[in-house]
């Protein structure tokens, strides 16, 4: 039991422990943490009870803005509503956070970047465009049709998207409004195949020419489908594969066909 000077306040100290022998030899000394409480308090020190918060200037623990909490050990999220005050100018500012638990115990303050943009009224989306692959640069890419036309929830028309070739992309859009401000970039992976009746088929890598992945259609082609072997790829065919067949084949530049089975073509 250590005595504690009652004229020291409340608050974090460091507390120095050593030992000394007989012989005078003293032990390394060991320092830790102590946290000294308000008179008389004797409240969780693991529950919180309220949560301070201030923008861009702190006036220290307690003199800022405090929203009391419902009494809660921190294992659910928090939902807190913060006012902006009516005065805060456009631009950057910081907001920092801290919380209280019913000892008095201030947790670490997290700050986080608040934007504030001019108030607009009667701003609305004005334009939704999007690319495929590669971006041609702000206002070139292809507009995409949306309604209603001058609101700020707004629905797409997808019909307005027709690739014109299969395989797998990356689908980017973007928004800009009538303030001529773009929304940050959105991606979305593209899987393009036939549906129906597939009567075309397209490589979408290099591989056997009976893996139906390396087929558009998802199946191995057959008699009345056209093959396209596309840039870059190579389709083995292996006798041990046994007879596969087509109706037409055809090869983009730098395609290949390593045969070493048999290929039946009803229309070369």
């Amino acid at each position: 039991s250590l005595p504690v000077p009652a004229t020291i306040a409340t608050g974090v100290y460091q507390m120095g422990i050593r030992t000394r022998t007989g012989r005078g030899q003293w032990s390394q000394t060991r320092i830790s943490p102590v946290y000294i409480y308000a008179p008389g308090v004797s409240s969780d020190p693991a529950v919180l009870t309220d949560i301070e918060y201030f923008i861009n200037t702190d006036r220290g623990l307690g003199s800022n803005t405090i929203i009391a909490i419902s009494p809660t050990n921190g294992s659910s999220p928090i939902a807190v509503s913060i006012p902006l005050p009516s005065t805060l100018g456009v631009g950057t500012h910081q907001v920092g956070i801290r919380t209280r638990t019913g000892r008095g115990q201030w947790s670490q303050t997290m700050l986080r970047p608040l934007v504030v943009f001019a108030g607009q009224t009667t701003n609305a989306i004005s334009r939704i465009e999007y690319f495929v692959n590669t971006d041609p640069g702000y206002g070139q890419a292809t507009n995409l049709p949306f309604s209603p036309s001058g609101g700020q929830d707004v629905t797409v028309n997808a019909n307005a998207i027709s690739p014109n070739t299969l395989g797998q992309f990356g689908f980017f859009f973007r928004a800009q409004d009538t303030n001529n401000r773009w929304s940050p970039l959105y991606y979305q992976p593209l899987n393009v195949t036939l549906t129906g009746a597939c009567q075309f088929q397209q490589t979408l890598k290099s591989g056997n020419w009976n893996d139906p992945t390396v087929w558009s259609c998802g199946t191995v082609p057959t008699a009345t489908q056209d093959v396209l072997i596309k840039t870059g790829h190579t389709v083995t065919l292996l006798a041990p594969m046994g007879r596969q067949v087509c109706r037409n084949l055809r090869f983009e530049t730098g395609a290949r066909l390593i045969n070493g089975g048999i290929l039946g073509v009803s229309q070369p």
